[in-house]
C-alpha cells in the first residue's frame, strides 16, 4: 500500500465514521424527542433532572449529530480548515459522550 491510498483509505474512514456518529445520533435524537418512540426505560431519568426525554434528545442532536456532521462534510469537501474542524468536533462530542 502506497503513502497516498494510506492516505485515502485513512480519509474514507474518518468520513465513515463520522457519518455513521451523526446519523447514529439524529436516529437517536428523534427517537427521544418524539415521545421516547425508541422505549427508553422511564426509570432512567429518576436521577438526573429531567422529567421526560425530549431535553436529552435535544441535546443528542445539538452535541453529537451536528458537530459530527459539520466535521463529515468539512472532510468530505476537503475544507482547509478540515483537519482542525474534525478534531475539533470529534474531541467536542466524544467528551460530551463521555460526560453523559
Amino acid at each position: 500500500m502506497t503513502i497516498a491510498s494510506a492516505l485515502l483509505f485513512t480519509r474514507f474512514a474518518v468520513i465513515g465514521l463520522e457519518t455513521v456518529a451523526a446519523v447514529s445520533a439524529v436516529a437517536g435524537g428523534i427517537g427521544l424527542v418524539a415521545r421516547n418512540a425508541i422505549g427508553m426505560p422511564g426509570d432512567w431519568l429518576a436521577a438526573t433532572p429531567f422529567s421526560s426525554w425530549l431535553v436529552p434528545g435535544v441535546l443528542l442532536l445539538l452535541v453529537v449529530a451536528v458537530p459530527m456532521g459539520v466535521a463529515a462534510v468539512a472532510e468530505l469537501r476537503r475544507s482547509r480548515r478540515r483537519c482542525r474542524c474534525s478534531r475539533v468536533c470529534c474531541r467536542s462530542s466524544g467528551s460530551s459522550r463521555s460526560g453523559w
